[in-house]
């Protein structure tokens, strides 16, 4: 994922761009030459990726969309294309990675020709299902994590092995564990929006969106054991045509009852109680409170996902979190040295200049020493 803040670490530069990590006992060949076949859908974005589902729209990643402007670049199947629309899918805000619906879509500024859009399941895969992924960019294996950056898509599959809450998720299983495919892999840091496809009568469909991965550490970052998690595509199918067709989707709970708010393209509202058309009574109960909850919902600032493969921006909201500073960004960044840590203007307590220089050897797996870390606002 690529933060919107640069951080500057001494001179520990690390980048977060997309790839597929893949075994260690498989020629890397053998991926790219599986990336050729059938997965020309993939949409390359400058931070991540995305999948072609319409002529003119791709479903990635919400903290990937939330990057895109009007006039930035897709490319899909080796051509460009505009971004002429963002839209995220509307959520109350919250800290809680596991809460977070993170999905986005983006209307492109023509059709894509010469592509076929791949079709979004409507029903939960199963467990044990083949997932089919695809990325591009860095490459390396279980063993070795990310080591050569090149740009090639390649493809791998997985095995699902879990369902919980709108997530899908699977694990990067070594050669001699008894269940890793025989292109087992898993996309890795920065390749946030990226497509899990399972065969449907032998054709691929859309089933997962990646969003993170979790780690015990910093050094397992793309390597055997990592766990990936994708909202489950299924559970957001209405939001994604309501949207398509140009209409203004909301999906809430108000009193323990499942509330949608839909406003078609004529500027009539449609109201849904528990899967059933609200009555007249629900409508004048609800109606008006969905509306203003969603407008909050729309007028809210929208946090990064934290990338847990990213030490980086891991470190800059745990600085955010002790010095109580919800963007550090706004204060002028901050400073730590083994003498003090400077968060805008203010000195925090020694104490928690201690837990900083900690938590960084932690996350990075070396002594700070005499180096500065300086993370200054970039644009």
């Amino acid at each position: 994922m690529k933060s919107k803040h640069c951080l500057l670490i001494a001179a520990l530069v690390i980048m977060c761009s997309s790839f597929i990590v893949t075994r260690h006992d498989t020629k890397d060949e053998e991926y790219i030459v599986y990336g050729r076949r059938g997965f020309e859908s993939l949409a390359v974005f400058e931070d991540g990726n995305g999948t072609l589902i319409d002529e003119q729209w791709v479903l990635t990643a919400r903290h990937i969309a939330d990057n895109q402007k009007p006039g930035s670049i897709v490319a899909i199947n080796g051509a460009e294309f505009k971004v002429e629309e963002v839209v995220l899918y509307p959520q109350k805000p919250t800290d809680d990675l596991f809460e977070k619906k993170d999905l986005g879509l983006i209307k492109l500024n023509q059709k894509v020709k010469g592509v076929a859009p791949v079709k979004c399941i409507k029903k939960s895969p199963k467990i044990g299902s083949i997932l089919y992924l695809a990325g591009n960019g860095d490459m390396g294996n279980g063993k070795t994590g990310p080591i050569l950056q090149d740009k090639k898509i390649r493809a791998a599959t997985n095995t699902l092995d879990s369902l919980k809450d709108h997530f899908i998720s699977f694990v990067f299983d070594p050669p001699d564990s008894g269940k890793a495919t025989k292109l087992e892999g898993i996309p890795g840091p920065g390749d946030s929006g990226g497509p899990a496809y399972i065969k449907e009568n032998d054709v691929l469909v859309l089933a997962g969106v990646s969003s993170f991965e979790l780690i015990e550490n910093s050094q397992n970052q793309g390597r055997y054991g990592a766990r990936n998690y994708y909202p489950n595509v299924s559970f957001f199918a209405d939001w994604i045509e309501s949207t398509i067709k140009g209409e203004d989707y909301y999906k809430t709970n108000m009193d323990g009852k499942e509330i949608v708010s839909i406003k078609r393209v004529d500027g009539s509202y449609y109201l849904e109680i528990d899967g059933k058309k609200a009555s007249k009574v629900e409508i004048m109960k609800y109606g008006e409170k969905v509306l203003k909850e969603l407008q909050m919902v729309k007028t809210s600032s929208t946090d990064d996902i934290i990338d847990v493969n990213n030490p980086i921006i891991v470190f800059r909201k745990y600085i955010e979190n002790v010095s109580g500073f919800n963007d550090v960004n706004k204060v002028g960044g901050f400073k730590l040295d083994k003498y003090e840590l400077r968060v805008g203007d203010k000195t925090m307590p020694t104490k928690i200049k201690d837990q900083a220089i900690k938590k960084f050897e932690e996350l990075f797996g070396r002594p700070l020493g005499n180096n500065q870390i300086n993370a200054k606002p970039s644009n």
